[in-house]
């Protein structure tokens, strides 16, 4: 009787031991139901989470029905920040940035530095014809000219750079700063491709498994997964409203201006009537985009619930 009572208090503490671990286990999962890196930072120019979150998300792919959604919530969110760099690029241009006294101090600097550029490729271009057409016994010295003026190209070349990194590192040319994300951004969005999704079949979890602790690995990842993929569909869902927010406040600013434009009288000139038929296009195209948004996050939302 006492080795009974024995093995029944050993039962029972293992038991414990081994309940104390699976709460542990769960615990430290649920903390952190989205296994990417943040990508919500408030001051970035272009939100590009869409695509981060899918490429997090096709990692989790297993079966090939899932690879294929993975696949398409790729091009969705490739084609979602696609949308999203070129909306950037026309609120840049539309509404610039009133420069602080360090950017234009920066502006500055950087027109000398083109003004310098522009007339050095001017005097290069003179040399080489004066070259072209000279006589031999002045051809060494004004080939010696076109050397110094090409080293003193490329030395105002470099300034010129520098002046430009100066003044967007001091957020006085966010357009420039843009079209850096943007070219990297399609310098990687092709790189990995299917990669994610397809590397994951590799280490599918054994849902058919026959030891409990095995069992038990897998049920884990599944309800990983699950909190993972609730996480990005709703995500998406709160870019739709956002998006669909923009949408009608542009809207009806396109309304009033409409309205305002009407009333410009005829004297006031083909430059302000060209700008403000530029404004409204802009418009235009920005609603357009903001539709096919919309859309995308929709489809998103859709596939991650899928």
């Amino acid at each position: 009787m006492l080795k009974v009572r024995q093995r029944t208090v050993v039962l029972l503490l293992v038991m414990l031991i081994l309940a104390a671990s699976v709460l542990l286990v769960l615990t430290r999962d649920a903390a952190s139901p989205v296994g990417s890196a943040d990508h919500s930072d408030k001051n970035q120019l272009v939100d590009q989470s869409p695509l981060q979150t899918a490429h997090a998300i096709a990692a989790l792919a297993t079966s090939p029905e899932e690879q294929r959604f993975a696949q398409e919530a790729l091009r969705l969110g490739d084609h979602e920040v696609d949308l999203a760099f070129a909306d950037a690029v026309r609120d840049a241009a539309e509404h610039p940035v009133k420069p602080t006294a360090e950017a234009r101090q920066l502006i500055t600097r950087l027109s000398e530095s083109e003004a310098r550029v522009k007339a050095g490729n001017d005097r290069l271009v003179q040399l080489k014809k004066q070259i072209a057409g000279a006589p031999e016994h002045d051809r060494d010295n004004l080939e010696q000219q076109r050397d110094l003026a090409q080293a003193q190209l490329e030395l105002d070349q470099d300034a010129w750079e520098d002046a430009r990194e100066d003044l967007a590192r001091a957020g006085g040319d966010p357009q420039s700063k843009i079209q850096r994300l943007l070219e990297e951004h399609e310098a990687t969005q092709h790189q990995s491709g299917s990669g994610n999704a397809q590397a994951a079949s590799s280490s599918m979890p054994n849902y058919q498994a026959e030891n409990l602790l095995a069992q038990f690995s897998a049920w884990r990842s599944l309800r990983v997964k699950q909190q993972q993929l609730a996480q990005a569909q709703a995500e998406s869902l709160t870019a739709v409203a956002a998006l669909k927010d923009r949408h009608n406040a542009l809207e009806k600013q396109v309304e009033e201006e409409n309205t305002a434009a009407q009333d410009i009288p005829p004297a006031a000139g083909a430059a302000a009537t060209l700008a403000t038929l530029r404004h409204r296009s802009a418009d235009q195209k920005s609603l357009a985009d903001l539709d096919k948004r919309i859309q995308d996050h929709q489809e998103l939302a859709q596939n991650y619930g899928a």
